[in-house]
């Protein structure tokens, strides 16, 4: 069937300007390898719907360069890609693939394009590499900014650590270091010693939390719980709530409540890990801020525990060995 328009192309060969897309930056090894073709596709049929759109403005008044609304998909495609593990020449490529399926779609439906038209194409093709360029850079700056901060943050937490030699000491500077800095609050669980460490800046939200672990002990089988991630040294992250978690892990109506009422929106559980002795868990929660953990929050993470539990096994071996002088003393 012979398409009268590039709009009418682009919405009855979508699927298969797409698929040959995927093809293209395949054979041309764009993507990083073992990416799906859901990940691929990501927002190229939302961009070439747009793409729809301003040629139907164009046909009713010619547009200026400034109009193009394709931004918006093009900038969560350059997230998106950024996020996979795209280069940057990869990401600019690919909209010189898009391009080149489009005009192949056109020559084999036999449908010329008119010059209005082609520079539609064009704009919004620019526009979107504008747009995607602009967003992964950004991301590409931000992580340059985490990693510097998180260098600072590891060695100002090197610092504290290694600064006395009383366990109890190092746990009360490691969790004031994470709170408000890394979470809205952590909880830090230490085999040998009584009950879990809570901190929170608020005294209210503490106790609350306090309450929660003192009427419900973590469980031993709850996965990703405090007992759990200590027996099998296996971090836990949790980067949002999925809709009837809370209600699968909670077997009273009151921890349900306290649960709900915390209001925890991601949390990461990592192990406090000395080559292969793990001394407990330590737990790392957002709540009023509303942010969410990632991976790269993980990697985090699990550094710190592992400088944290290297400081508290020192101060722990530190005490044992005055303890017997004292005994020897006595």
């Amino acid at each position: 069937m012979t398409v009268a328009s590039l709009a009418h192309l682009l919405l009855d060969q979508r699927d298969s300007i797409v698929e040959r897309f995927i093809a293209e930056v395949k054979r041309k090894d764009l993507p990083p390898p073992g990416l799906g073709p859901v990940q691929l596709i990501d927002h190229i049929p939302g961009f070439l719907d747009q793409i729809v759109v301003e040629l139907g403005r164009q046909a009713s008044a010619r547009t200026s360069w400034e109009s193009a609304d394709t931004s918006t998909m093009a900038r969560q495609h350059g997230e998106q890609r950024w996020e996979l593990g795209y280069d940057l020449e990869a990401l600019i490529r690919e909209y010189g693939v898009l391009r080149s399926c489009i005009l192949q779609a056109a020559r084999d439906h036999a449908v010329p394009l008119s010059l209005d038209e082609f520079e539609v194409l064009t704009r919004c093709l620019d526009t979107g590499i504008a747009g995607a360029v602009t967003q992964y850079i950004h991301y590409q700056d931000e992580q340059v900014r985490t990693q510097r901060d998180s260098l600072e943050f590891l060695a100002e937490a090197g610092q504290l650590l290694s600064s006395s030699l009383d366990h109890r000491s190092t746990l009360s500077r490691l969790t004031g270091l994470l709170v408000p800095r890394i979470a809205d609050w952590c909880a830090l669980y230490l085999e040998g010693d009584a009950g879990i460490v809570i901190a929170h800046p608020d005294p209210a939200r503490r106790e609350q939390i306090e309450e929660l672990y003192r009427r419900f002990p973590p469980a031993r089988d709850l996965p990703g719980g405090h007992l759990h991630v200590a027996l099998t040294g296996e971090p836990r992250l949790v980067s949002t709530i999925e809709p009837g978690y809370l209600e699968r892990i909670c077997h009273h109506p009151d921890q349900l409540e306290l649960m709900r009422a915390i209001d925890c929106c991601s949390w990461i559980m990592v192990p406090l890990q000395v080559q292969q002795h793990v001394l407990g868990s330590l737990m790392l929660a957002h709540s009023e801020s509303r942010r969410h953990y990632g991976p790269p929050d993980l990697a985090f993470a699990s550094e710190i525990a592992r400088r944290a539990a290297v400081a508290i096994d020192n101060a722990r071996l530190y005490e044992l060995t005055q303890q017997e002088r004292s005994r020897a003393e006595a």
